[in-house]
């Protein structure tokens, strides 16, 4: 069995392009991915894949059953996305690694690490997702404006344990009122917020 901290590191040194890992995200989510048990894993926005690969190596390591989803454009870095002061934050690639954000690679980069990991191309809404439930959904894609809640409305009926955000800092106001609206929301309850990282819980 390997540690989460092992897995991550892992995939820092394999991935094509970068894992978004920063105040301890990826160590957050691995650990609600295991005690979420098994179950289907869903992921809004994944950029090289890097996330879902990690939560696809947490659920292998432990034998979780499960498929592990991933839904993101694919198509540049947050391409005509304005952010909530109305400036456009696209680029035609990604403006750390300079590498296109393609599905090709998110696929590349899973299967040279030896997992299953279902992506799907396309911003995300309902009709592009899998006619299942989800035990854990990262929402992790367009950090502005309406959309970081949309996303919570869109999925939280289709969740059965854990919504994961990240972002969830002053830098990113939506996403913290997103998380403030999921609140009060009678069936889900903040398990957890440290860092960048906010942790729903499904009320049972």
């Amino acid at each position: 069995m390997k540690s989460p901290q092992e897995m991550i590191q892992y995939i820092h040194e394999h991935i094509d392009g970068r894992m978004c890992d920063e105040q301890d995200n990826c160590l957050y989510l691995a650990s609600v991915v295991h005690d979420a048990q098994g179950g289907n894993y869903l992921e809004i926005g994944s950029l090289f894949g890097g996330s879902a690969i990690l939560a696809r190596m947490v659920m292998d390591d432990l034998g979780y059953d499960g498929e592990v989803y991933a839904i993101d454009p694919f198509d540049e870095y947050y391409k005509e996305t304005k952010n909530d002061s109305g400036k456009e934050i696209g680029y035609q690639v990604d403006p750390l690694t300079k590498k296109a954000v393609t599905i090709e690679r998110a696929q590349a980069n899973a299967e040279k690490m030896g997992v299953q990991v279902n992506f799907i191309k396309g911003k995300a809404r309902k009709e592009l997702l899998p006619d299942v439930k989800f035990s854990v959904v990262y929402i992790d894609g367009d950090h502005w404006n309406n959309a970081p809640l949309g996303d919570f409305n869109m999925v939280k009926d289709l969740t059965e344990k854990y919504i994961v955000f990240d972002n969830c800092d002053e830098l990113h106001p939506s996403v913290e009122e997103a998380v403030a609206q999921a609140w009060l929301d009678d069936e889900w309850t903040l398990d957890f917020k440290h860092g960048i990282t906010a942790i729903l819980r499904r009320v049972a």
